[in-house]
C-alpha cells in the first residue's frame, strides 16, 4: 500500500517534465520518444476550452475519478506536480516545516465554478486561459516558448496578457503552494472543483481504521489538502488528491486506500497527542 506513494511520484514527475517540454519545444521536440511522450501529456489533460476535441478525455477522466478519485489531481496535472515540488521544498525550510491541519471546504469553489461555467458558455475565453491548470502552466513557461502565445492571440487577446499573467501565477501560485499546500486545487482550480464533487463518490476511497489508529497525528500533519480530521476518524474524500502522503506515513496501517467503508470510531479529544507527549 506505501508503494502508492513512490507510483504517485514517478508519474507526477514524468508528466511534469513531459509537460515543460511540451510548451518549451512543442511536439516537434526531438527524439520521436520525447516527441511522444509530449503530445501523450497534452492529449491526457483536461481542457474545457475545447470541449468539443476534448470531451472523450473528460469523459474517461470523470469515470476514472469516479472509480479511483483524484487521480488526475496527483499525476496528470502540471499545477499539482508544481504545488508537490514546493511541498517538498517546505519541508527543507526550518521555519516553514510545520505540520498541516484540518481546514473546513470553502463554498467559493462552487462559486468560482459557476462565473468559470457562465464564461464559457458566454465565448469569454479569457477564464480559462487563465485558471485551467494547463493553461495556468503554458502562462508560467511563456518566456520559454511561443506555443501559450499563439493561444492567447488565436482567442483574440494580445500575448502579453498571457505575459502578464504567467508572472502573476509564478508570484501567487508558488508562495501559495509553499505555505498551504494544495489549497489553489480545492478553492479555485475549475477541474479540481469538478472531479472533487465527483470524487466524493468514488469506489475507493482513503479511510482510517479507529481500530487501529493510534492518533500519533502524523497522516493528518502530512495532508497537504488539509482534509484529515483524526480526532473523528474523517477523511473528506472529495478534497482528497490522493497523493498517499497520509498512507505512507501511518505507522500502524490504520489509514488505507480501499472499496471498505468504515464507520468512524468514538471520536477523542483534542489532546491526546499532547498527553502522549507528555507522558
Amino acid at each position: 500500500m506505501k508503494k502508492l506513494r513512490i507510483i504517485r511520484i514517478v508519474l507526477a514527475a514524468a508528466f511534469l517534465v513531459a509537460s515543460v517540454l511540451c510548451f518549451v519545444l512543442g511536439r516537434e521536440a526531438q527524439p520521436r520518444v520525447i516527441a511522444g511522450a509530449v503530445a501523450g501529456a497534452e492529449r491526457l489533460q483536461i481542457e474545457p476550452l475545447y470541449f468539443a476535441e476534448s470531451a472523450g478525455v473528460i469523459l474517461v477522466w470523470l469515470i476514472i475519478t469516479l472509480v479511483w478519485g483524484r487521480i488526475y489531481c496527483s499525476t496528470v496535472c502540471p499545477v499539482g506536480a508544481l504545488a508537490d515540488v514546493m511541498l517538498h521544498l517546505r519541508r527543507r525550510i526550518p521555519a516553514l516545516n510545520k505540520p498541516f491541519s484540518y481546514s473546513k471546504p470553502r463554498r467559493i469553489r462552487y462559486h468560482l465554478l459557476l462565473v468559470y461555467a457562465v464564461s464559457l458558455a458566454m465565448g469569454l475565453t479569457v477564464v480559462p486561459l487563465v485558471f485551467d491548470p494547463w493553461f495556468v502552466m503554458g502562462n508560467m513557461l511563456q518566456p520559454f516558448g511561443g506555443k501559450i502565445s499563439a493561444l492567447w492571440v488565436k482567442c483574440g487577446y494580445s500575448a502579453l496578457w498571457g505575459m502578464i499573467w504567467g508572472v502573476v501565477s509564478v508570484i501567487v501560485l508558488l508562495p501559495w503552494a509553499l505555505l498551504r499546500g494544495r489549497e489553489f486545487c480545492n478553492t479555485v482550480c475549475p477541474v479540481g472543483t469538478v472531479l472533487g464533487y465527483v470524487s466524493r463518490r468514488s469506489a475507493f476511497r482513503i479511510t482510517i481504521d479507529g481500530d487501529r489508529c493510534i492518533s500519533c497525528m502524523k497522516c493528518q500533519d502530512n495532508c497537504r489538502s488539509s482534509c484529515i480530521k483524526v480526532a473523528e476518524r474523517y477523511v473528506d474524500n472529495g478534497r482528497c488528491v490522493k497523493c498517499f502522503e497520509c498512507v505512507a506515513h501511518c505507522p500502524q496501517n490504520a489509514i488505507r486506500y480501499t472499496q471498505e467503508r468504515r464507520r468512524p470510531a468514538s471520536p477523542l479529544f483534542g489532546g491526546v497527542r499532547k498527553g502522549m507527549k507528555g507522558a
